[in-house]
């Protein structure tokens, strides 16, 4: 019972991930710019060196980071408070194979060099990593 119960308690990784997507996103813009902020507004290097690409590719980075983070901590967050018991292998059932799926393009069309589809590919390995870290460390959250 205990291994149905995992298994149906991580049908809900997939609305509280993408829950934990939005709000690390806001998280990683406001970050950002209070980096960018303190950092770099009248920074000696921003007069020689046009820093543009470079916050570009941070905040890609930033934006990318955060919300895997926080999409795979509040989902076993979730998880764990509604069913203590969960077992780890089982709770995985549900979420990889969304994540299999959601990357099945990019898999399939290794030869493009689309960034963004990289970016949702890493995005769910990282979430499903930060989940199961989580759920196998269940003192850590609770």
């Amino acid at each position: 019972m205990q291994k149905i119960y995992s298994i149906l308690v991580s049908l809900l990784f997939f609305p509280f991930a993408v829950a934990g997507q939005i709000f690390g996103y806001l998280f990683s813009i406001i970050f950002f710019r209070i980096q960018e902020s303190f950092f770099f507004d009248g920074h000696w290097l921003s007069s020689i060196v046009s820093l543009d690409i470079f916050f570009k590719v941070l905040e890609f980075i930033l934006n990318l980071f955060f919300s895997a983070f926080f999409a795979g901590y509040f989902a076993a967050w979730v998880c764990l408070r509604i069913y203590k018991n969960l077992l780890r292998n089982y709770s995985l059932i549900f979420p990889i194979f969304m994540i299999f799926i959601s990357s099945i393009g990019f898999i399939l069309t290794l030869d493009t060099k689309e960034t963004s589809d990289f970016a949702v590919f890493f995005s769910g390995i990282l979430s499903i990593y930060v989940f199961n870290y989580y759920i196998k460390n269940k003192t850590d959250i609770l």
